[in-house]
């Protein structure tokens, strides 16, 4: 959450700011503090990143047994 208030302090010297991270900068607490600081004031951050995959998220294959394609 300091990179985001880091990068709305450039943003406000030099104007609408494009920021770019890291996949390790992007967590929910980092989110939210994005939405919550561009609704309270004129100063506009924009985030490009890439999304993190947690190993939770997805599901395993199904074993069918048989090796190879089908």
């Amino acid at each position: 959450m300091q990179m985001i208030d880091q990068g709305f302090s450039a943003a406000q010297v030099f104007g609408r700011v494009l920021f770019l991270l890291d996949r390790y900068f992007l967590s929910v607490p980092a989110l939210c503090r994005l939405n919550q600081r561009n609704r309270e004031g004129d100063t506009r951050l924009d985030l490009v990143t890439k999304a993190k995959t947690f190993c939770v998220a997805y599901e395993h294959p199904v074993q069918t047994g048989r090796r190879g394609r089908p």
